[in-house]
């Protein structure tokens, strides 16, 4: 954890003028795994051991930077902030032999900035005052098996979860006897990636202890089977869902939102949520002329992706029967909540004017994925379809319920709000919000062999964008001018797709567990 605090304070029967800067950076890399490494690699009889790779990198950086300056005759002051955290975390098995009673892999993140900045300036001739802010995230969280050969008795988790926000005020207030000039300013950014990925690997989860017959629904202490724990949806009243909504104003809530699912078998998850959550106001008066302006820029970028690559899955347990196979889920989950809000105010006896614009980005790509190269004959529902193939490897799957999701929500809240008076003379205001979401939302089987009782391919996207504006412009003797625009745009693809693929449908391992069935949908 990191605070900074930087506060400037000026005084003078003339001029005074004041600055005041805040900076904070973090960088950290946690890893967690192994490499190379055997575990029982010759032992035939079950297994004992139990893997239990966790990264957990947590950052939290709380700024202030205030500035105040006062003059008789002038007065300028300025405050900048500049906080950013670039962290990378990886939980990995890669290479070697490993057999054992359970396996966990899991890589959380949760990096945080709280930023608030002030300025501050007033003077009997001429006062300047500005605020400005500047706030990052980097932040990349992995999961993943590589190269290696796992057989767990129980079952094997791939779980990538992060977890990011920040929360910004800016704000400044300037006043004068003849102008005052007073401007506040933010820039946040929020990129990365978070991934759970199986490559170039045989895993077998076996989801029960075939010695003694117990199976995943046991809990007692000797049972060798650990249920994976996952947190990759979330309640539905944690997204924005209007202008003052609770996700619009409250950084953790998606966070908090959380909801806990334990699964068997096989599990590859990986879930993301971002929030930004920034208020820019500027204010002031003066006795001649008067302007004000508030800029708030959010932007929220990357990836979340879950993927079985170049691997065979339970293909060891083909021999144990239908009764026996275990879940294969391969889930990308990714949640956003992205609000702006800003506000100016001016006042003077001749001229003023209130400025205020609010411009909320999101661009983020998820995609769950069982892809390889090659083509192969497609089969389903007791049909089969010939296309081009060639020996090229593909994954082979064996479960009992197959599932590939792609998740993708969104919620965005841009309001601006300006006003102005003029006693005599012009008064003016105008503000600007635009709130713009692009995305890809991905589910995708691809060159895979998969031998399961029940197929679903799902692909969702949901978006609420909300914008708002409002004005006030007074002149008692003169012209008052007033400007809103108001700008949405959603540019998102969502597709669930299989290719070059051939699945071959069985019975579930009890009635109404699996329906024989393959799905495939995006919405």
């Amino acid at each position: 954890h990191m605070v900074t605090v930087a506060v400037g304070v000026a005084g003078s029967s003339e001029a005074a003028v004041q600055g005041s800067s805040a900076t904070a950076l973090i960088n950290k890399n946690v890893q967690s795994g192994l490499k190379n490494t055997n575990i029982d690699k010759d032992d035939t009889d079950s297994h004992q051991a139990r893997i239990k790779a966790t990264a957990d990198n947590k950052a939290l950086i709380v700024a202030n930077a205030t500035v105040l300056a006062v003059g008789s005759e002038a007065a300028l002051g300025a405050g900048l902030g500049v906080n950013r955290i670039v962290q990378t975390t990886e939980a990995s098995i890669e290479q070697g032999i490993q057999k054992v009673a359970n396996a966990s892999l899991s890589a959380t993140s949760k990096p945080d900035i709280v930023a608030i900045g002030i300025g501050g300036a007033g003077s009997g001739t001429a006062a300047i005052a500005g605020s400005f802010g500047i706030n990052i995230i980097q932040n990349d969280t992995k999961a993943l098996i590589d190269g290696a050969t796992l057989n767990s008795d129980g079952n094997i988790g791939v779980v990538a979860q992060s977890d990011e926000y920040i929360a910004n005020i800016v704000g400044v207030i300037s006043g004068s006897g003849t102008a005052a000039i007073g401007l506040s300013t933010a820039v946040n950014t929020i990129n990365g990636s978070t991934d759970a990925l199986v490559e170039n690997s045989i895993v077998n989860a076996a989801g029960s202890d075939y010695t003694t017959g117990k199976d995943t629904t046991t809990t007692t202490d000797d049972d060798y089977t650990d249920q994976i724990t996952v947190k990759s949806d979330v309640t539905d009243s944690s997204l924005i869902h209007g202008l003052a909504s609770e996700g619009a104003f409250k950084p953790t809530a998606l966070r908090n939102g959380r909801i806990s699912t334990e699964k068997t078998g096989l599990v590859v998850d990986g879930s993301s949520t971002h929030s930004i959550v920034s208020g820019v106001v500027s204010a002031g008066g003066a006795g001649t002329a008067a302007a004000m302006g508030a800029v708030n820029v959010n932007t929220i970028g990357g990836s979340t992706t879950a993927e079985i690559l170049d691997s065979e899955v339970n293909q060891s347990l083909g021999s144990k029967g239908s009764s026996k196979l275990t879940d294969v889920s391969v889930r990308a989950a990714d949640y956003t909540n992205e609000s702006g809000l800003t506000g100016s105010a001016a006042g003077s006896m001749y001229a003023s004017l209130g400025a205020a614009s609010d411009t909320n980005l999101v661009n983020r790509t998820v995609q769950a994925l069982v892809t390889n190269d090659g083509t192969v004959k497609v089969v389903a529902d007791g049909k089969t379809y010939t296309g081009n193939t060639n020996t090229l490897k593909k994954n082979e799957i064996l479960a009992d319920q197959f599932s590939v999701d792609a998740v993708a929500k969104q919620g965005l809240s841009s309001f601006d709000v300006g006003a102005s008076v003029a006693i005599e003379g012009v008064g003016a205001t105008g503000t600007i919000s635009v709130a713009k979401l692009q995305g890809i939302t991905k589910a995708l089987v691809d060159t895979s062999d998969v031998t399961a009782a029940q197929v679903e391919v799902d692909s969702q996207h949901k978006a609420d964008v909300y914008v708002g504006s409002a004005n006030v412009s007074v002149a008692a003797i003169g012209a008052s001018l007033g400007l809103t625009i108001g700008v949405a745009d959603v540019e998102s693809v969502t597709e669930a797709d299989v290719l070059k693929s051939t699945f071959t449908v069985t019975d579930g391992k009890q009635p109404g567990y699996g329906d024989g069935s393959i799905a495939v949908q995006a919405e």
